[in-house]
């Protein structure tokens, strides 16, 4: 599985160790060798895994997770802290500061690559569901109520059980489902919905690794994290549960407090997936409005200008149709990321609202092209707006994300009257021709579509 891995140690000679690992297993590695500059890096390269070291001067490991996780762009991004400290209270303080996962030095290659390729899984997973133009993470990421939270512990009947299960009544503040044999599980997963099963090391007449693998092959379950807890000196078998999408594992017997912790951590993981996913869908209720933008999309555009024109056939008079085009946001994208492309198109659509003032309707038709709809306008008047629009875009420098500063942005736009017996397709192709036009004249400029001939 080939990903981005952003690698963030003080020591030149550990990233380089670690480094050889990954870019053998086909990985594209990022350096840095403090907090401040891995922040930075995050935001603009935005990689799939980011590998922390604790130990780093001015500011450690635990604050650059903090910070990496209260950030918009980057809580998202999966944290793995690598560390020599073995202490219990280390690896909770850092899940607690928002690390995904801990491996200590010296590092076992098999278990580094195990984690890397897990989280990579889970971070994919995220990206699929994110609505894009995000701009603040969902309410609650960071603090989100957990007491509501649905938990099932798969694990044959006991002290050990009864112990974890009091520890996660006194956490969350609910008491966990619980299912010590193979065939209650059925049952209790049949009545009700879970956010985590916690598989035990024992379970009445099954093996916990092949329920682990039936909850992950029901499409019922599937989505719900696993976390396990397994025997001692069992690593085989910790890289083998991991590769079949088991979310995490402590050993046995579990440290209460870390396994909160993890526990915590995957839950929060569930509400945030649970969320974009629910707003993806509610999203397909509404599939004429561009997800980054908030404006018309191209069909729902191009209805509205179908609508306008036969409006302006009667009483309404004619309508000014502009297409607008944003000067080189290839390039922009290629040298800043696509993070710098999407901040761009964000800014200029809102520059367009705020500068195309009186009769509007507002659309992105394509990547870098946005339709402006101007009943009632003629072409003095609709040339006119099209030079305030474009004088408002370039005017002040879009900030980019990231520690790429800011840039200056500029646009083409061409004009185009809708004649009487017009179609929607008719004057959007003119407008668009102008706008070729008007780059081919220097770009930052108004170019006006000839009359149909």
């Amino acid at each position: 599985m080939s990903g981005k891995i952003l690698l963030v140690d003080d020591t030149a000679s550990n990233r380089l160790l670690m480094a050889t690992s990954l870019k053998a297993e086909g990985y594209h590695v990022v350096e840095a060798a403090d907090g401040l500059a891995a922040v930075g890096l995050a935001q603009s390269e935005q990689p799939d895994v980011i590998l922390l070291d604790v130990l780093m001067p001015e500011i450690d490991g635990f604050e650059t997770c903090r910070m990496l996780k209260q950030d918009p762009r980057s809580f998202h991004i999966p944290v793995v802290m690598v560390t020599a400290l073995g202490e219990r209270q280390h690896r909770i303080h850092g899940l607690e500061a928002g690390a995904d996962d801990f491996l200590s030095k010296p590092y076992d290659e098999v278990a580094l690559l195990a984690r890397v390729q897990s989280l990579i899984r889970m971070k994919r997973t995220i990206d699929r569901l994110m609505l894009p133009g995000r701009d603040t993470p969902p309410p609650g990421l960071l603090a989100p109520e957990l007491g509501a939270a649905r938990m099932l512990i798969i694990w044959a009947a006991g002290e050990a059980r009864s112990a974890v299960s009091d520890a996660v009544q006194k956490a969350l503040g609910r008491r966990p489902a619980r299912a010590g044999a193979a065939n209650e599980l059925h049952a209790v997963t049949a009545e009700q919905t879970f956010d985590l099963f916690l598989i035990g090391p024992t379970i009445d007449g099954a093996n916990p690794v092949e329920i682990a693998s039936l909850l992950r092959a029901n499409p019922a379950t599937r989505d719900v994290p696993i976390v396990m807890v397994l025997p001692q000196h069992s690593q085989t078998r910790a890289y083998r549960v991991l590769d079949m999408g088991v979310a995490d594992y402590v050993t046995d017997p579990p440290d209460p407090e870390e396994l909160i912790a993890r526990l915590r951590l995957q839950l929060r993981r569930k509400l945030l997936t649970d969320r974009l996913r629910a707003q993806g869908e509610a999203g397909l209720t509404d599939r004429g409005t561009d997800p980054l933008t908030g404006l018309a999309t191209q069909t729902r555009a191009m209805a509205d200008l179908g609508e306008a024109l036969r409006a302006g056939a009667g009483a309404a008079g004619p309508v000014a149709v502009l297409s607008v085009d944003i000067d080189r946001l290839d390039p922009i994208n290629k040298a800043y990321g696509i993070a710098a492309g999407d901040a761009v198109v964000v800014a200029v659509a809102a520059r367009l609202r705020e500068s195309l003032d009186g009769p509007l309707q507002l659309g992105r038709i394509g990547g870098e092209e946005f339709l402006a709809i101007l009943p009632g306008t003629d072409l003095a008047a609709a040339q006119a707006r099209a030079e305030t629009a474009r004088k408002a875009v370039a005017a002040t420098p879009v900030r980019l994300p990231g520690p790429a500063g800011e840039l200056m942005v500029t646009v083409s736009v061409g004009v185009a009257i809708g004649g009487p017996r017009a179609t929607a397709e008719d004057v959007l192709k003119r407008s668009l021709i102008a706008a070729a036009e008007a780059k081919d004249r220097g770009r930052d400029r108004v170019s006006v579509a000839a009359e149909p001939g």
